[in-house]
């Protein structure tokens, strides 16, 4: 099942529905839904059957150090999220947009994939990933206080580190060789970054580090028929509206080497009129990211029972 556009929402009061990637997880998401909820509870069973791994109780038991490795964390919480989304029908978006992993998410909620090519697809995508981080020692961390523009001054003459992520207004990832890291982060700190964090990821995800991984998911994406979308889908890779499904498969495979233009999508999405944003699946790191770069915007989210109700009467009702 895909959502359709929505027909009934003003060009004053669109809605955006916001799918989170990697770094959202955390042990039970998910969990309520499938507890209350048949549908939820079938997309549960279903991931487990398609993977031949019991990833539902790794979603509600942990442990948590094997739910944190990518090539279950991917799965797990593209999992998660569609079984919030599938978990309500009385409520459909103007666009869908994803974080990274999200990305995918968002072509299966808008009829681009199906659910078992989609999930095929995330398990591809994290082994391939997880290989290549295994060949190198890289990282990813988070820039506090510092520009898209300052940021990529600070690279461009820099070897082995890379602008990754850039997801609001003073909050840019930087991805590479954790030793390129550390070696810039007292340079960044000179130029007035207020805070670096290093992120709880395995590899230099977003960078020229995943090309090997990048040429074998374009391969493999060859046997995955994309449609387009019912729904309009603003990319990561250009920040673009787009709903031809070849296009949308060629953007998503050069999102693995490129930055995600979180931030710039946001952007795009405000000056659409939408004014509604509502994060589908675990956790709430992207409802803090529109917090902070779209500070009118109406946020919620959907990820157990008391969010979906509230958000469900909120934004039918309300």
């Amino acid at each position: 099942m895909a959502c359709q556009q929505s027909s009934e929402t003003t060009d004053l009061n669109k809605i955006a529905f916001l799918f989170p990637g990697q770094g959202s997880q955390y042990l039970g998401m998910g969990k309520s839904l499938a507890d209350e909820l048949p549908a939820a509870r079938a997309i549960f069973d279903k991931a487990d059957e398609i993977l031949e791994t019991n990833i539902s109780q790794l979603c509600f038991k942990g442990p948590l150090e094997q739910l944190n490795q990518t090539i279950n964390t991917q799965p797990a919480i593209f999992t998660a999220s569609l079984a919030a989304f599938y978990s309500f029908n009385n409520l459909k978006p103007d666009y869908i947009l994803g974080h990274s992993l999200g990305e995918i998410t968002a072509l299966v909620a808008a009829g681009v994939l199906t659910f078992e090519d989609g999930l095929k697809f995330v398990q591809k995508r994290a082994q391939f990933m997880q290989e290549e981080a295994q060949k190198q020692d890289g990282g990813m961390a988070a820039v506090l206080g510092l520009s898209q523009t300052e940021i990529n001054k600070a690279l461009a003459e820099q070897k082995g580190i890379y602008a990754a992520n850039f997801n609001s207004p003073g909050q840019v990832v930087i991805s590479g060789l954790k030793t390129a890291i550390e070696t810039q982060t007292e340079h960044l700190k000179s130029i007035g970054a207020k805070k670096i964090v290093p992120l709880k990821v395995s590899g230099a995800f977003h960078s020229p580090f995943m090309k090997n991984a990048q040429e074998k998911l374009s391969q493999y994406a060859e046997q995955i028929p994309f449609k387009d979308a019912s729904v309009a889908i603003v990319q990561n890779y250009n920040a673009e509206v787009q709903s031809n499904g070849q296009i949308l498969k060629e953007n998503l495979i050069k999102q693995l080497t490129n930055p995600v233009m979180f931030q710039q999508s946001l952007f795009l999405l405000d000056s659409k009129g939408v004014t509604n944003y509502a994060e589908i699946g675990p956790g709430k790191v992207l409802s803090g990211l529109v917090k902070r770069t779209l500070k009118t915007a109406s946020i919620h989210n959907i990820e157990d029972i008391d969010s979906l109700e509230s958000t469900v009467n909120n934004l039918v009702t309300g």
